[in-house]
């Protein structure tokens, strides 16, 4: 958090601070941290603060605490503190962080010292010092004794200011643990050449794309062509036979595994099919660092076969999915207004990491095209649908297939509203949502009326999916939805399969029976499994081409009865809430882990994650995408993977991986003044560094990361007068941001909002 929006926050809670400014300074220190273990000691000494001074590296503690440090005065006066650690920071390298008070009392020169040797030479007042920003010194492994037990600091006043000041004092004291040096093999690019052995359309897109992004780090194309005697990264072209066995792969791995391997100084990256080749690229661009300006790649843990160095993936999912939701517009952030442009960008990313399909919705209440409602002469509901025409092409030519899922029973809002005897009897329509009932005289012909025109837009969609509920369906008894639930469902299957068909005959279809389980309850009626069997029976000899959709949660969310009909089967993953309105990042690092490994020990191998706010949601795209490929990685594994390819550095990619996998607990478990610190103060250290490119796409963070401190700020927060400067506070963060400056406008309400969800966390309500 800045000086200047900290503050704000100081004048926020004066009264806390006068209502506690009696109580004794604690010793506990603040322990945390998980890629980077830390511990913070307070310095609970003997000076308490004038009010003006607080935050810094224990802004979490209380506020009486918070504004205790330790106070030396004069030249060449010395004060002893005695110190205790609990963990052990003695296995390896140590990074201690100073967080000093600034003011024009402090001395020019200070020293501290650790168990009697010299720790740290500081300037107070220097720039770039204090206790938002404080001063950093590394020590290697062994340069002092870092072990749990007591220890004794000691600070110094070595000099005094120009103008004779000559105090030191000093907030806080943070020792975290610095990973060892990692040994890995890095690949220099530079003096390479670029040969493409495949003459696959795919994989020429996956190399321009590659080549672009050589170029945004600061690096230069590779000449595409082979020279004698300069290595070369060589794509696509044959795998080695004994490089995998094959004949284990499933026929989705066959096509999508990829083989990378170091030969005579060439790098191979090839598939065992075209996608193969493709994601070997990808995860070749996902290693790319720099180094004292030069480019290179981090070699993965070779396998060593006949003295050449070979890596060998495989998927373990075959459908990995994203879906956006076309629902509410957020400016910039869904994609209702996105340029062309920012759609390439965002379908590259999914490739890149190496998803293989995208599914989209169209609330057509409201972005409807359908020429009977005066609704489809709004310019953007023209727009989305040319968009999202021009997205499946574009997909499509990065080799990703494309899901478009509609709800047969929603139709436009202004001809819901003129046909109020259509209306259906299911709770959503008592939220506003514009279901009807199929079986109402009329109603079904107007709703196919409607789909005819909005598929024809989508016709080169790969799969047509259906969703009966949420928000279509009727269980009315006056039409009979209730006695024939199955019937009625097994009917607009077969007639909206029937129209897309006409349209592409090659396209599959899908059922999402999302949340039939829920009514089964609520109406007390058994019939999924009736579903499945009448609709297997339906589709006859065209099964083979039908896939049942079902959820996670719990066995009966899953799609168990389907398969047990012998039908093709996939899992929804409802890891975000759309109607939260909640636009900030959720790296869903812990849920993803959790869910998809319970699907995979399911055996459901298809799977698709949710997202409407996918501008800022990428980043749990990502890392939900490196679970889909391997369900086994750790948390920590998948948040690294994002982060070292964003930083294109070892050491930033540390700490930014750090700063996920705190936001990730920050969403997951609900807000915490300590969590909000430490994010404050990571982005504080990894975004200045970050290169230029990643930057300018993740220009949302700093921001974000301001605004949810604020929100932490806030937890035990009661008075009304408190919440309001903490809002406008809140709103200052967002305009910090070109991303996120348009909320500002409802800052004061998105304020309240974000701070009762993570008050609370996705753990106990996904948003």
């Amino acid at each position: 958090m800045s000086l200047k929006n900290h503050a704000l926050l100081c004048a926020a809670v004066l009264c806390a601070a006068v209502c506690h400014a009696e109580e004794k300074p604690q010793t506990t220190n603040i322990s945390g941290g998980r890629l980077l273990p830390y511990e913070i000691l307070p310095l609970a000494g003997d000076w308490e603060g004038d009010g003006y001074l607080w935050g810094g590296l224990d802004g979490s503690v209380s506020l009486a605490d918070d504004m205790a440090a330790v106070l030396v005065q004069g030249v060449g006066k010395q004060k002893d503190v005695e110190a205790a650690l609990t963990q052990d920071f003695s296995v390896g390298g140590v990074q201690v962080s100073i967080g000093m008070r600034r003011n024009e009392r402090q001395a020019k020169t200070c020293h501290i010292y650790w168990d009697g040797a010299l720790l740290a030479t500081c300037h107070p007042n220097a720039p770039g010092e204090g206790i938002d920003k404080p001063e950093r010194v590394s020590c290697e492994k062994g340069a002092f004794n870092f072990a749990p037990g007591k220890h004794t600091l000691r600070f110094e006043v070595a000099e005094a200011s120009d103008k004779g000041a000559d105090n030191f004092q000093v907030d806080a004291i943070r020792i975290e643990a610095l990973p060892m040096n990692e040994n890995v093999e890095l690949i220099a690019l530079e003096g390479m050449s670029l040969v493409a052995e495949s003459k696959s359309a795919l994989v020429a897109a996956a190399i321009q794309h590659f080549q672009k992004r050589l170029v945004a780090l600061g690096g230069k194309a590779l000449p595409v062509a082979g020279q004698a005697n300069r290595p070369s990264l060589v794509v696509g072209g044959s795998v080695p036979a004994d490089a995998q066995a094959q004949e284990a792969l499933l026929p989705f791995q066959r096509e999508e595994s990829f083989y990378l391997a170091l030969d005579s100084g060439n790098l191979i990256a090839s598939g065992l099919g075209e996608m193969g080749a493709v994601y070997a690229l990808s995860d070749i661009e996902t290693r790319l660092r720099i180094v004292d300006g030069k480019l290179f790649v981090v070699a993965p843990a070779w396998t060593d076969a006949n003295g050449v160095k070979t890596f060998f993936s495989k998927p373990a999912f075959e459908m990995r999915g994203e879906y956006i939701n076309v629902g509410y517009n957020e400016k910039g952030i869904t994609p209702h207004e996105w340029t062309r442009e920012q759609w390439n960008y965002y379908v590259d990313q999914l490739v890149l990491a190496k998803l293989n399909r995208l599914c989209f919705y169209i609330w057509v209440d409201t972005y409807t095209m359908y020429p009977g409602s005066e609704l489809s002469k709004n310019p953007l509901n023209r727009k989305i649908h040319e968009d999202w025409q021009y997205v499946i092409d574009y997909a499509h030519q990065r080799g990703l297939k494309v899901t478009y899922m509609i709800c047969g029973t929603m139709i436009p809002r202004d001809l819901w509203l003129a046909h109020p005897e259509y209306k259906a009897d299911i709770v959503y329509t008592e939220h506003g949502f514009t279901a009807v009932c199929p079986n109402a005289p009329g109603s079904w012909e107007l709703c196919l009326d409607v789909w005819k025109s909005e598929m024809a837009w989508f016709s080169k969609a790969d799969t047509l999916q259906i969703w009966y509920y949420d928000p279509g369906g009727c269980w009315c008894e006056k039409y009979g939805c209730k006695e024939h639930q199955v019937e009625s469902l097994i009917q607009q299957t077969i007639d909206l399969s029937g129209f897309f068909w006409e349209l592409n005959p090659q396209a599959d279809i899908e059922a999402n029976t999302w949340p039939m389980w829920l009514w089964e309850e609520e109406k007390d009626i058994k019939y999924k499994k009736a579903f499945s069997q009448e609709l297997k029976k339906a589709f006859g000899e065209k099964a083979n081409r039908l896939r049942v959709i079902g959820a996670p949660d719990v066995p009966a969310c899953m799609p168990l009865e389907a398969r047990e009909e012998g039908l093709d089967t996939g899992i929804f993953l409802f890891g975000v809430n759309p109607e939260m309105g909640y636009v900030f990042t959720v790296p869903t690092v812990n849920f993803s882990k959790v869910w998809i490994n319970e699907i995979y020990k399911n055996g459901f191998l298809k799977t698709f994650s949710h997202r409407l706010e996918a501008w800022t949601r990428y980043p749990g795209t990502f890392i939900t995408a490196e679970y889909m490929w391997d369900p086994s990685i750790s948390e920590e594994q998948a948040a690294r993977t994002y982060a070292d390819w964003q930083a294109a550095d070892a050491s930033l990619g540390l700490r930014f991986a750090e700063l996920i996998l705190a936001l990730d607990t920050f969403t997951e478990k609900g807000a915490t003044v300590s969590q909000g610190v430490r994010m404050a103060e990571l982005k504080n250290e990894i975004f200045p560094q970050l290169p230029a490119v990643t930057q300018q796409e993740l220009e949302y963070w700093p921001a974000m990361i301001d605004a949810l401190g604020v929100i932490a700020a806030s937890v035990d927060v009661q008075s009304g007068y408190e919440l309001q400067l903490l809002s406008r506070q809140f709103i200052q963060c967002l305009k910090e941001s070109s991303t996120l400056a348009y909320l500002a406008d409802n800052g004061k309400a998105k304020f309240m909002t974000y701070r009762k969800l993570l008050s609370l966390g996705q753990q106990k309500g996904r948003f």
